[in-house]
């Protein structure tokens, strides 16, 4: 327990070296300790050792089969190797399973539902992803609408269920964003992006109204998703690639960009 608190703190502060170390000799002591394995691999995978953090999960999963946060950690492993399939069933487990004590705060043995519901979130918002990554459609936008009515407070899970249903060809692809975006569910930048979407702004608009990078990478890969539903091939393989160059490789946008990419260059 002294050396599982000690590489947590390490782990805070960035001393992934020093965690490591302590998590490895957490688990030398007591091998059965699934929080010892799950800790470890959390680290690995923060050092970029994806293939020692799958299997320090994998043992922290087969020792406690009811934990939820080893598979959705080992899922976001698999989906950065570009392993959807695998990535899907973690998260699918983890779905079932619901959040637990590696991912929920508790006071007074109650788990916070506010922190539960954020988890979930981070479940369904992560499928969404690998289905759409896959090319899913159907299944990300139902998944994003999960994302949305968990918790949604900047607006990308309807944002996210609009683009799903828009490259799914789906006939009511703008309604839910529409309506959002009446009711004022989505403010400032989001806004901008649901207007875009749904044809209330014109894509130049959209670019001039990025403040920061960060925004002009997202205007970019939300252009494409309007070319590509206005048959602009070439002119939604240029944004795509925009957004490519420029979103950190964190965001959603990013990865959406690749895949999408991907799916053109097959056409």
């Amino acid at each position: 327990m002294a050396l599982l608190k000690h590489g947590f703190g390490n782990f805070a502060l960035g001393n992934m070296d020093a965690a490591q170390a302590d998590f490895t000799e957490a688990v030398r002591l007591n091998p059965k300790n699934n929080y010892a394995h799950h800790e470890l691999g959390l680290t690995l995978a923060k050092k970029g050792d994806t293939t020692r953090a799958i299997a320090s999960l994998t043992e922290a999963i087969n020792l406690d089969p009811s934990g939820a946060a080893s598979r959705f950690i080992r899922g976001q492993i698999y989906m950065s190797e570009d392993r959807l399939n695998e990535a899907i069933r973690d998260f699918t487990d983890a779905i079932r399973l619901g959040p637990d004590k590696n991912t929920t705060f508790a006071k007074d043995q109650e788990v916070s539902r506010l922190e539960a519901d954020r988890v979930a979130t981070d479940y369904y918002a992560a499928r969404g992803d690998a289905y759409y990554r896959r090319g899913d459609f159907r299944d990300a936008a139902s998944d994003y609408d999960r994302e949305a009515r968990f918790s949604d407070p900047d607006g990308y899970g309807v944002i996210w269920g609009s683009v799903a249903r828009m490259q799914g060809r789906s006939a009511d692809a703008g309604i839910a964003l529409s309506a959002a975006l009446d009711k004022g569910q989505l403010r400032d930048w989001p806004r901008t992006v649901g207007e875009l979407l749904v044809g209330r702004i014109t894509p130049a608009a959209a670019l001039a109204s990025a403040r920061n990078a960060d925004q002009t990478c997202e205007a970019h890969y939300y252009a494409g998703i309007v070319q590509l539903k206005s048959k602009d091939t070439v002119a939604a393989r240029n944004e795509f690639a925009a957004a490519r160059d420029g979103c950190p490789t964190s965001f959603r946008e990013y990865r959406a960009a690749i895949a999408d990419l991907k799916r053109l260059q097959a056409q």
